[in-house]
């Protein structure tokens, strides 16, 4: 079948787009990201009461984490980053547990927790094959929703406007205004007009914004152009009360729930990168949530909350089609500048708020489909339907405080009142409990060779009759082990002294039966057949009669996937069991 093009797409992830224009991409979405950032630590320190030169410091660190993070998500040395256009920066779901921890021990007890739940990332990172049936493109999807689903009353709440406008109809106008321009923009404008649809809607709401007096700029004028912030490192906190490990198992749990959001970003930003759609590279997943947990390291450290992949970021390459590596290398500069420029740090405070949150909510809407996208890649059927749903009540249910919120205990309730931690939690577990299932089952092992596969077929002959399959899906079912048993058998010849036995497992799961074949050579793509278009293949041409073998498979089973992760592979494919 012949690719679907991304038109939208400008600047594929590896391409060079002119500096001009990488400039201009990148200061557009500091503009959008850099806010977010510096809000966050700041919310912090009003809530603790930090005195000025402390929250100085914490705002700084932020920001030179948040562009260290960056810059070694984008760059990718050897296994750690995910090399595509990803932002980090200062993550929302740890303010709550956050504002606990630093009233028990400072920012001190935040980044040590920080640095100390960091570990959990990289181990899930580490054994991600082994969550690749729980940690599903459903899980992570939901996950997303959940995030844009916890932005959103502060979006709304911005849209209000502060001081003497606050809920007033000029607050609404300069929203609506700013809202529907960039929209227009968006829709209307040309490839070109469009990669400027961020800053015209900005500039354009700030004028508005002018014009109906609902905009303060006096903190930008007293503060300094160039400068450090007075070092206020706070340190590390060790002491081993109740409380302190309570509150590093609840930073452990935001931990992880955060690094399934980090998943379902980064296929997002996989699938946002090209203008032909490609599969997950699931290497490049594990290499992004490494560099999500050293960037947690690197802000806890240095004495901030932790980081997180910007989903936020990662849906506005769909606005403005830059999708170019090149541009996270400027954003993560500018980002170092602007830790070194407070005066630029009270500009991007200062925007309007219902300039700032009219074009955050349409971010957020794009994100909130993307995660819908992710949520239907694997087809929506009562399994997925159910993960989809309950996770998602559940989280909004405990975001809004709507269960028996009396009931909850003080100490869990930073963990509870988090609608990403407590859906993602839930969506995880439903995903677990799927899985847990007793099922007919088949698990053997074969050396990869072709006096095997006699056995091969045995086996699915045998397990086919358990199950009273058919004659043609059982012959559907032995052809399609054969090819992907050859398949592999060639490569691990091609391969001496490194090649393991192909582990083969057949299960069934409702009205099919699951195949997955695990090996660790390095064969090529099976389902890549199933992305090209059909061609016409020659007896002659040996390595045309082996992708036949290859669109054969394609065609007689379905969902074929070949997922290749810490160099293992990890084949799967369905038969109907009528």
């Amino acid at each position: 079948m012949a690719e679907a093009s991304q038109s939208k797409i400008i600047y594929e992830v590896d391409d060079h787009p002119p500096p001009v224009k990488c400039t201009i991409s990148a200061l557009q979405s500091l503009l959008l990201v850099a806010p977010a950032i510096i809000i966050a630590p700041l919310i912090l320190a009003r809530a603790i009461g930090l005195d000025l030169a402390a929250t100085q410091w914490t705002v700084f660190a932020a920001l030179i984490g948040s562009a260290l993070a960056t810059l070694i998500q984008v760059r990718r040395v050897g296994p750690i980053g995910s090399g595509y256009l990803i932002f980090m920066g200062t993550s929302t779901a740890y303010l709550a547990v956050g504002i606990e921890a630093a009233l028990v021990g400072g920012m001190a007890l935040v980044g040590t927790l920080a640095v100390l739940s960091a570990p959990v990332q990289f181990l899930f990172a580490r054994y991600l094959g082994l969550f690749r049936r729980i940690i599903t493109p459903t899980v992570s999807g939901v996950v997303i929703m959940l995030v844009v689903l916890g932005v959103i009353p502060t979006t709304a709440d911005m849209m209000q406007g502060e001081g003497d406008y606050e809920g007033t109809w000029r607050a609404l106008v300069v929203a609506l205004f700013t809202l529907g321009f960039t929209i227009l923009v968006a829709v209307f404008g040309g490839r070109l007009l469009r990669l400027w649809a961020p800053i015209m809607g900005l500039g354009s709401g700030i004028v508005v914004a002018m014009i109906f007096g609902v905009t303060d700029f006096s903190e930008v004028t007293e503060a300094a152009w160039f400068g450090l912030p007075p070092l206020e490192w706070p340190g590390f906190y060790f002491e081993f009360s109740p409380t302190w490990f309570t509150l590093l198992l609840t930073f452990a749990i935001v931990t992880l729930v955060g690094a399934v959001e980090s998943i379902g970003d980064t296929q997002v930003a996989q699938r946002n990168s090209y203008r032909t759609p490609r599969k997950i590279d699931h290497d490049r997943v594990r290499g992004g949530l490494y560099a999500d947990g050293l960037g947690n390291m690197i802000a806890g450290s240095l004495g901030t909350l932790p980081n997180t992949t910007y989903g936020i970021g990662v849906s506005s390459i769909e606005l403005t089609g830059m999708a170019a590596r090149r541009v996270g290398y400027y954003f993560a500069a500018f980002l170092a500048l602007i830790a070194l420029i407070p005066k630029l740090n009270m500009l991007m405070i200062s925007l309007p708020g219902p300039v700032f949150g009219a074009f955050l909510l349409i971010l957020l809407a794009l994100l909130f489909v993307a995660g819908i996208r992710l949520c239907a890649q694997d087809g929506l059927n009562y399994q997925s339907g159910l993960i989809i749903g309950v996770a998602f009540s559940t989280g909004f249910i405990f975001q809004n405080e709507l269960f028996f919120h009396h009931l909850i205990p003080e100490a869990l309730s930073p963990f509870l009142n988090n609608g990403v931690s407590t859906g993602g939690t839930v969506a995880v577990a439903l995903s677990m409990i799927f899985n847990l299932r007793p099922r007919p089952h088949r698990r053997a092992t074969f050396e990869p060779e072709a006096d095997s596969l006699p056995q091969v077929h045995a086996m699915a002959q045998e397990f086919g009759e358990s199950l009273s399959l058919p004659e043609k899906q059982s012959v559907k079912l032995q052809i399609a082990l054969e090819e992907v048993f050859m398949h592999l058998s060639e490569q691990a010849a091609r391969e001496p002294g490194r090649s393991r036995p192909v582990d083969v497992r057949l299960e069934r799961e409702g009205e099919t039966l699951a195949v997955e074949m695990i090996d660790r050579t390095a064969a090529a793509e099976v389902d890549e057949a199933a992305l090209r278009e059909a061609r016409q293949w020659t007896a002659s041409d040996e390595q045309s009669l082996r992708e036949l073998g290859l669109y054969l498979l394609n065609s007689l089973a379905q969902d074929v996937r070949h997922m290749r992760m810490a160099g293992v592979n990890y084949i799967s494919f369905s038969i109907p069991l009528r």
